[in-house]
């Protein structure tokens, strides 16, 4: 994992696509290489909907500032790649790939295209009472191995979590958002509650899928 460091033009053509793969709430996905490449384009809500260069270099400037009074690391590329590199000690290692960056601001991530898979939701519909359970204790460890690694994942949704519907592979999404907070060592320890935040939410995501609380899952102690 690197900082990748976006000419103007490229990031302009980010934020400009007319037919990105996903659009979120906060971030615009591409495909390109097989590789995606997330925009955080509400950070540059004004240049993406004027698609002017000189907005884009008022807005990054704005940017750096808030970063020097904050200097909480949000616009900071070297912390965020800091940050993201202690997900190659979980099992989710393989989505973030690099970090990108344009005039010294962090702009998003260049992430891995998980060709063939499909969301949650979607996966239901498909998926066997047996393989579904299968894929909600895969899910489950995937967070559970966040948790040990003091990452707290708590936007837990369906979208979020992808399934291979054929091989049954389980995978995380959305690890570079605001929802998911990288605390400092033996943070989960200290503060449990994160846990019970991160449990209920996915048991909430469950009862939205089942319709019924059929599957509950248990916080782990």
């Amino acid at each position: 994992m690197k900082i990748t460091k976006l000419t103007k033009d490229q990031l302009l053509y980010l934020l400009g696509n007319p037919t990105p793969l996903f659009q979120g709430e906060y971030g615009i996905i591409s495909l390109m290489r097989d590789s995606l490449y997330k925009i955080n384009y509400k950070d540059l809500i004004n240049t993406y909907f004027s698609f002017k260069k000189d907005c884009l270099d008022e807005e990054i400037e704005i940017l750096l500032q808030i970063e020097e009074l904050t200097q909480n690391g949000f616009y900071d590329p070297q912390k965020r790649l800091e940050q993201y590199q202690r997900l190659d000690k979980t099992m989710s290692k393989d989505l973030i790939i690099n970090v990108l960056s344009y005039n010294g601001v962090y702009v998003g991530v260049e992430m891995k295209y998980y060709k063939g898979y499909i969301n949650l939701a979607r996966a239901y519909n498909f998926l066997s009472s047996d393989d579904f359970k299968v894929c909600i204790d895969k899910a489950i460890s995937l967070i559970i191995n966040l948790l040990d690694n003091d990452i707290v994942f708590k936007d837990i949704k369906e979208s979020n979590i992808l399934v291979n519907t054929n091989t049954l592979d389980v995978v995380l999404i959305d690890l570079d958002g605001s929802e998911t907070f990288y605390g400092p060592k033996n943070y989960v320890k200290e503060y449990p509650y994160n846990k019970s935040i991160v449990f209920n939410r996915f048991n909430g995501m469950l009862s939205r899928l089942t319709k019924k609380d059929e599957i509950k899952v248990k916080e782990k102690k």
